[in-house]
């Protein structure tokens, strides 16, 4: 299905207005021991800021394992804890990397991206034909409609 050009350029003034979302995210750094099924904030790698917040505070997680990101059913995310539901635990000296990502609405004090900021002159430019009712006219006459 086609879109006329004038409601093409409409459409596209629409969705550059759109505020991005805003997103933060947050990590907890481990190291294994070997045969630990439960990780805490207390076993977290010393020299990171690492945090397990609440479930509800994220619409995101990811664990790695040595750097291989884990199916969602083997692990189970608490506030304060990361516990592997399968048999298989993570070996002695691997990295376990959990990743926090939570996303929010854009804040009306969010200023307008910098598309949005440029201002639609308001006389069209000006044209070579004169005598004849230009295409720039016929654009401005057709959008006021």
């Amino acid at each position: 299905m086609a879109i006329c050009k004038p409601k093409r350029r409409k459409l596209k003034q629409v969705l550059s207005k759109r505020l991005p979302l805003r997103a933060a995210v947050t990590f907890y750094y481990a190291r294994s021991t070997g045969g630990k099924r439960e990780f805490r904030i207390k076993d977290a790698a010393p020299g990171f800021r690492s945090r397990l917040p609440s479930p509800h505070s994220y619409s995101y997680a990811h664990v790695y394992v040595d750097g291989i990101l884990q199916s969602p059913l083997t692990y189970r995310l608490r506030a304060g804890r990361l516990r592997f539901r399968t048999s298989t635990l993570p070996p002695a000296g691997a990295n376990i990397i959990a990743e926090f990502i939570a996303v929010y609405p854009p804040s009306p004090s969010q200023p307008a991206p910098r598309s949005a900021k440029k201002k639609a002159s308001s006389s069209p430019k000006s044209c070579r034909r004169k005598k004849k009712l230009c295409c720039c006219k016929k654009r401005k006459r057709i959008t006021k409609r």
